[in-house]
C-alpha cells in the first residue's frame, strides 16, 4: 500500500512558534494559499483513503483534498493526533527551549521527554504503531493520503525504519510537506 503522510496546514500558532498538541489556532493566510497550491499539485494523485487527525488543522486539509478526490473517503482517527504539550499548549518553543531541565539537543532524551500533564514521542509512537498496525491489515485500500502533524510524521519515521531514532529527532517537517512509505502487508517492521 502507498501511503503518504502530509503535515497539516500552517496555523496562526504556528506563525507565532507555539506549542499547539490539543489546542490549536486558526488556519492562517499563508496555510490557506498553500493549501490551494497542495490540492493543485495533489488533484492527480491517486487516493482511496484519507486518514485524519482529529484537529481542525488537520480536518482543513482533509476536507479540502476530498473536494478533488470524491471517490476517497476520510476516516477520523486521533491516534494520528499531535501529542499532548499539556500546561505548554500556547506557549512558546522558544521560551521553553531557554528553560528546560535537559540538553536540546540530546535525541534520546527529547524522545522521552514528557511536558507536565503531556505526553512524549515515545508515548505518541505506541498508539501510532497501533495505527500501522491496523493499516498494514487493510486489503482493500491500495493509496492512502494521512493527515497529521510532524510530530506523528517523525515517529512513523522512526517506527518504519526509514530514519534512525536521532534522525527522526532532528526532522524538521514542514507545513503540507509530504513523506510517502510503502506499507507492506507482511512487514516484520511494525
Amino acid at each position: 500500500m502507498n501511503v503518504t503522510f502530509v503535515r497539516h496546514p500552517q496555523t496562526t500558532w504556528n506563525e507565532q512558534r507555539l506549542f499547539q498538541g490539543k489546542q490549536e489556532g486558526d488556519i492562517s493566510e499563508a496555510g490557506k494559499l498553500a493549501t490551494i497550491e497542495f490540492i493543485k499539485d495533489t488533484q492527480n494523485n491517486k487516493i482511496d483513503i484519507i486518514y485524519c487527525a482529529d484537529n481542525k488543522r488537520c480536518k482543513y486539509l482533509a476536507n479540502k483534498l476530498i473536494e478533488s478526490h470524491l471517490n476517497a473517503k476520510i476516516i477520523i482517527d486521533s491516534r494520528l493526533n499531535e501529542r499532548s504539550f499539556g500546561t505548554l499548549e500556547g506557549t512558546s518553543e522558544i521560551d521553553m527551549a531557554k528553560t528546560t531541565n535537559f540538553e536540546i539537543n540530546d535525541f534520546k532524551e527529547r524522545f522521552k521527554w514528557k511536558p507536565t500533564e503531556g505526553e512524549s514521542l515515545e508515548d505518541v509512537s505506541i498508539r501510532v504503531k497501533d495505527f500501522l498496525t491496523d493499516l498494514k491489515k487493510e486489503q482493500k485500500v491500495k493509496t492512502a493520503f494521512v493527515v497529521t502533524s510532524g510530530g506523528v510524521i517523525k515517529t512513523v519515521s522512526y517506527i518504519l525504519g526509514i530514519k534512525t531514532l536521532k534522525e527522526s529527532m532532528a526532522l524538521k517537517i514542514q507545513n503540507l510537506e509530504m513523506v510517502s512509505v510503502v506499507i507492506y502487508k507482511a512487514s516484520s517492521m511494525l
